[in-house]
């Protein structure tokens, strides 16, 4: 049994011992975010933060902080990056918020897709370019032409791909 079981089972344990209908059953009990049990009114949070309240720390509302984190005109990275580091982030917003931490999406959100297409379009070009210089193949592996793709745009491609991918250890 994981850690993560056991603390949900000592949280299901301490709530039903305190209800006045506890018969000492051994069913097993749900997740929150599954909406049975005794939590299953509230906003459908995560066992962390049921248990942290259990424990006596102060709740965050993982949900309702990212959204007001992603809501910001422009959206702080150094913000989103300790968020991200300190809390778990929603799998909804995953995406969307590490993109934003890796400089790979804008920080204002009226020019998200923009620039995404702006950053896609010069990867095209060099994925076209090197398929017409026959340097990649629709038959290699995913993972070859990727490393290739990445040494050209380093500026470290040579001119005899074969062997440098042998001699570097990617092949």
């Amino acid at each position: 049994m994981s850690a993560v079981d056991k603390a949900v089972d000592a949280v299901d344990d301490d709530q039903h011992a305190n209800s006045p209908s506890s018969s000492g059953s051994s069913k097993r009990r749900s997740y929150p975010s599954g909406g049975a049990g005794p939590s299953a009114g509230k906003e459908d949070r995560n066992f962390r933060s049921l248990y942290y309240e259990k424990v006596g720390f102060r709740g965050v509302d993982e949900r309702k902080t990212i959204e007001a984190l992603l809501a910001e005109d422009p959206i702080s990275r150094e913000k989103c990056a300790h968020f991200a580091l300190k809390f778990g982030v929603p799998a909804d917003r995953r995406r969307t918020l590490w993109k934003v931490v890796l400089n790979v999406s804008a920080v204002y959100p009226n020019n998200r897709e923009y620039v995404s297409k702006w950053k896609a379009k010069p990867y095209k070009d060099v994925t076209r370019a090197l398929k017409v210089m026959g340097k990649t193949k629709d038959s290699f592996p995913k993972a070859k032409n990727l490393t290739i793709t990445h040494l050209l745009l380093a500026n470290r491609l040579k001119f005899d791909v074969e062997s440098q991918l042998l001699e570097e250890g990617y092949a």
